[in-house]
């Protein structure tokens, strides 16, 4: 459940760039630029690539094959690699059958 999850500062500011784009993918490159200013790019530029690694294990960001971010909004249905799930995790394969 979201509520049990705890974040630190980077992931809380992290995340709120995501919900401001929430249908597009953004690549480390464009977030580290964008969400972390200028100055802070400038200082240490892959600032944002270990949270990034691990919001996705806490089901908050989803990772697209191309390897760009996106906040996985509640209720999205998420896809992986071999085959689709529907919100409750199902494969949605199973769904249609059942339908």
């Amino acid at each position: 459940m979201l509520c049990d999850v705890v974040l630190s500062t980077e992931e809380t500011e992290i995340l709120a760039y995501l919900k401001s784009y929430p249908d597009e993918f953004v690549s480390l490159k464009e977030f580290n630029r964008r969400a972390g200013g200028k100055t802070r790019c400038q200082e240490e530029p892959p600032w944002a690539r270990p949270f990034l690694r691990l919001l996705p294990n806490k089901e908050l960001i989803e990772i697209n094959e191309n390897g760009r971010y996106r906040y996985r909004r509640p209720g999205r249905i998420h896809k992986k690699k071999k085959g689709s799930l529907t919100s409750d995790g199902q494969d949605s394969r199973e769904e249609r059958k059942e339908l």
